[in-house]
């Protein structure tokens, strides 16, 4: 499903923390700190964030180490959820990535997730392990990688 409105993607910046910040705490089981936002940008890990209208819509944040990369988190704010946005953003943040020399993204996610599963199997993600009471409250971690 192609999105309806056709956002805008940037690489995110510090006066964008609190903007990502809210939606994180809105749609995310095991939500990041305001400060760990912080620090990731400022710990040479980038990210970027989608718009629509200019408003911040959804978030990345990756590390990596050529040729592999981790997406730390990503999010997309619930009412623009399950309407294509994000397929568009994740498509564009792995070609992004591919201008990186980057080969194979990895990814770890909540096994109750059923959103986020369905959106990286449709991107062709698999699984390769779990970590067993990865989470606060107990829940298993599937990996996940793709070569890309």
């Amino acid at each position: 499903m192609k999105p309806q409105l056709l956002p805008n993607v940037r690489q995110m910046q510090a006066a964008d923390i609190a903007s990502v910040f809210a939606i994180e705490q809105q749609i995310q089981m095991h939500p990041w700190t305001q400060q760990a936002f912080t620090s990731s940008l400022q710990n040479h890990k980038y990210g970027y964030v989608l718009e629509i209208d200019k408003q911040i819509m959804g978030y990345s944040i990756f590390q990596s180490l050529p040729p592999e990369a981790e997406l730390l988190t990503f999010g997309i704010i619930a009412t623009k959820q399950k309407q294509g946005y994000g397929y568009y953003f994740l498509e564009y943040c792995i070609n992004a990535l591919k201008q990186k020399q980057i080969k194979k993204l990895f990814l770890e996610v909540d096994q109750t997730n059923h959103a986020a599963m369905n959106l990286y199997h449709k991107m062709g993600f698999t699984i390769y392990g779990k970590r067993k009471n990865y989470y606060p409250n107990g829940a298993t971690a599937w990996l996940l990688s793709i070569e890309i």
